[in-house]
């Protein structure tokens, strides 16, 4: 795990129009609760937390970031930092993420963006899915399909995105994960002026910095697209947001291609698609 770059006892408040990311990926502008080992409900020890990004993430990209998962809170909690400390240091839950934006646009972090966080994956994947290898198969079936270039439709309601060819069976080794305080609960989330800026800014970081991603706006995923059966979250429509920070002006959301519209043009299966790296795991 990437520990901070230092120490500081300051407080920054929100919003922020403008992030910058330090070298070890953690951000300037952000206040740190870096995440800790902690007892499950059952008393046993773990860290919600994957060092380092997965190696066929390196492969393909390098030491970047190739995608995002916005989700929202289940909960709507007015003091930002304690619940950001409650969960990198005290929540029994086996799960984390990397950003959280509170109502204020205040930004907290958790998490290195190298680091995998648990914001969106199976915490018991399938055997018969774990047998994604490099020739591209997926219960019998080519990873490339003509009826879904850019989503592969997986058993349970999982809807499963298409990158580069790749079916991305676990998002957390793809992905970093942005929450911003809300209550999905009542499903329809409008996020504050304040929350609205600061998450731009992230976003802009991400779709701008080729120095530390790979992100693009088709690879900018709400939780409930993934898990729709399971999720709601974010609930609100997140291409404005993206549409301000990106700097492909060309680029259009378009509601048909399954991403409520998130994603960008669909992508044209090969004829004949290359072998390429196996599915992280």
């Amino acid at each position: 795990m990437i520990a901070p770059p230092l120490k500081r006892n300051t407080v920054i408040y929100g919003p922020q129009d403008e992030v910058t990311c330090d070298p070890s990926g953690w951000l300037m502008e952000a206040n740190w609760w870096p995440i800790k080992p902690r007892p499950d409900a059952n008393g046993n020890t773990f860290t919600p937390l994957t060092p380092g990004l997965h190696q066929d993430i390196l492969k393909l990209y390098g030491k970047r970031v190739p995608a995002l998962v916005i989700h929202a809170t289940d909960v709507a909690v007015l003091n930002t930092l304690a619940f950001a400390r409650r969960t990198a240091e005290i929540s029994p839950r086996r799960s984390s993420y990397h950003f959280l934006i509170g109502f204020d646009g205040m930004l907290c972090q958790l998490a290195s963006i190298f680091d995998r966080a648990w914001h969106a994956g199976r915490a018991q994947p399938s055997p018969k899915y774990e047998k994604e290898s490099a020739n591209n198969w997926i219960d019998g079936r080519l990873k490339w399909t003509t009826e879904s270039p850019t989503l592969y439709q997986a058993k349970k309601g999982w809807l499963w995105p298409v990158v580069d060819g790749r079916v991305v069976i676990n998002p957390n080794n793809w992905s970093v994960g942005i929450e911003v305080m809300g209550d999905v609960v009542q499903r329809v989330y409008q996020p504050t002026k304040e929350q609205g800026t600061t998450l731009t800014a992230l976003l802009r970081l991400f779709l701008t910095d080729k120095a530390i991603s790979a992100v693009s706006p088709d690879r900018i995923w709400k939780h409930g697209d993934l898990d729709p059966l399971n999720r709601s979250d974010p609930g609100f429509d997140v291409h404005p947001y993206i549409m301000a920070a990106s700097s492909e002006n060309r680029w259009e959301a378009r509601e048909h291609d399954g991403w409520d519209g998130c994603g960008g043009d669909e992508d044209v299966p090969p004829s004949n698609p290359a072998s390429g790296i196996a599915e992280p795991q």
